[in-house]
């Protein structure tokens, strides 16, 4: 840990002027060149709302983080806060194995072992991220299955010179018009939770298709609000290592903020499924991910093993070419079309079992093939659930120990704060604003400070901390004068 603190200080020292006593000057860079601003200078096309918080302890911290090009020093909290999340979410769903592990349980010739690891090389990332998406389909009909979901995909995109949501994005036929003014902002909610009636819906849950052709439908008819008497909770979940929750009213300020972005993507991903649909297919592009790549073998493999009878009609409309009732795919051509050799062979990932279960998928060439755009279709699709009538205004964070949920706190919904706060941020993160540090007294600097890994350098602190204590010594003397 010294060592990784030393690392950092060094680099800061590279970039920003050192005062005599050995203090950073965050305001003054060590050349006369501008620094890039801070956005520029994470070298990503997206944020995280996590990355918007950037007040929840010191911003003046987070500032020399992001300067500093370090990554993030992984603690024993943050693994035992990672280790809680995984446990809960797990109690709730099925979750995808790593690539490595699924392919360490197929037989492989030894004569293919070299390609088997390069393909996990190559195919790793794009892996995860197709998993994710597959998984979340899964979960938003899991929270009308079992009342509850957890760790469900959300995101938004903020315009980076008006610092304002953008809530639609300029549409062509069969593509965005993604430029880099637009800022991906994404975010993953750790709990939502069915209040009320549950919706009589548990017939429909069963395939993808007929939740999406039926479910949906009844959701979302108006006539049957009164039968559908529910609302859906957001939350977020807090690991501690203790029986204790946070007192610093940073914490708490930037606990109910996060919250709050997320209620606000869920309900504009909501709004209109042709627009949620672009806007997740560039959501993958930012990421540099081709969303007409087919999911590879391997995927197909899990996703027939543990949903087959879910994803099964859906992919055999994919094979013979049929349309799957959502226009902007089904009119999409392209690289899309298959006709190609039947891919699900490849290295033989598909076992016997599941031949002999779903003979009609092995059987000949798709015509076309499960992609990032055809799960983004489908999400779309989904994501209508999430009507700002039901989306509950009182949100939640829930505080847990382990397993144990010791405490909630409930908060109101307050958009007004929320894009406040956006304009704030991004003020930051495009270099518009000054850094902004914690208010200047010795309480504040005795809770915010303490473990700070630039505690003994931090020009803010120290010229300020030196300068309480001239003023005490000022204050006695004028005492022992009088």
């Amino acid at each position: 840990m010294d060592e990784y603190k030393l690392d950092k200080i060094t680099k800061l020292g590279e970039i920003f002027k050192v005062t005599d006593d050995g203090y950073l000057n965050y305001q003054e860079g060590k050349t006369n060149d501008d620094l890039p601003n801070p956005f520029q200078q994470l070298g990503k096309s997206r944020l995280s709302v996590t990355n918007l918080l950037t007040k929840t302890w010191c911003e003046l911290r987070e500032y020399y983080d992001i300067y500093s090009n370090m990554p993030k020093f992984i603690t024993k909290n943050i693994r035992l806060g990672k280790k809680g999340h995984s446990a809960l979410e797990s109690s709730a769903h099925k979750v995808f194995p790593e690539l490595a592990d699924v392919i360490s349980e197929v037989q492989v010739p030894a004569s293919k072992k070299s390609e088997i690891a390069k393909l996990v090389d190559d195919v790793d990332q794009f892996y995860n991220f197709a998993s994710s998406w597959c998984t979340n389909i899964v979960r938003i009909v899991d929270l009308f299955k079992n009342g509850e979901a957890r760790e469900i995909l959300v995101h938004s995109y903020v315009d980076c010179k008006s610092s304002e949501f953008i809530k639609e994005l300029p549409l062509h036929k069969n593509t965005v018009d993604g430029s880099q003014k637009e800022i991906l902002i994404s975010g993953i909610i750790d709990h939502l939770k069915l209040e009320g009636t549950l919706p009589l819906i548990g017939q429909f849950t069963k395939t993808l298709d007929t939740f999406i052709d039926m479910g949906i439908p009844k959701l979302l008819d108006k006539k049957q609000e009164r039968l559908n008497d529910y609302k859906i909770s957001v939350s977020d979940i807090k690991t501690r290592s203790r029986l204790s929750i946070p007192y610093q009213k940073n914490v708490i300020n930037s606990s109910k903020l996060q919250v709050m972005y997320y209620r606000y993507f869920l309900e504009n991903l909501s709004l209109n499924p042709e627009h949620t649909y672009y806007k997740l297919l560039l959501n993958a592009q930012k990421r540099n991910y081709d969303v007409d790549k087919p999911l590879h073998a391997v995927q197909i493999r899990h996703l027939l093993t543990y949903y087959g009878d879910f994803f099964y009609l859906d992919f055999l409309s994919l094979k013979r070419g049929e349309k799957i009732g959502f226009v902007p795919l089904d009119e999409f051509g392209g690289d899309y079309d298959g006709g190609k050799n039947i891919f699900i062979n490849d290295y033989d990932f598909i076992s016997p079992n599941l031949k002999q279960i779903y003979p009609l998928l092995f059987e000949g060439t798709w015509y076309k093939l499960p992609t990032l755009r055809y799960l983004a279709a489908r999400m779309a699709q989904l994501y209508q659930v999430f009507q700002p009538n039901r989306l509950e205004n009182k949100l939640r964070i829930e505080y847990y120990m382990g397993k144990y949920r010791f405490a909630e706190k409930l908060f109101e919904y307050d958009f007004g704060e929320l894009n406040r706060h956006l304009h704030d941020s991004m003020g930051f993160w495009m270099g518009k604003r000054q850094v902004s540090p914690v208010k200047s007294t010795l309480k504040t600097f005795s809770i915010y400070c303490n473990g700070c890994d630039y505690s003994k350098v931090c020009l803010y602190k120290n010229k300020n901390v030196d300068g309480f204590k001239q003023l005490g010594n000022s204050l006695k003397k004028i005492y022992s004068d009088s």
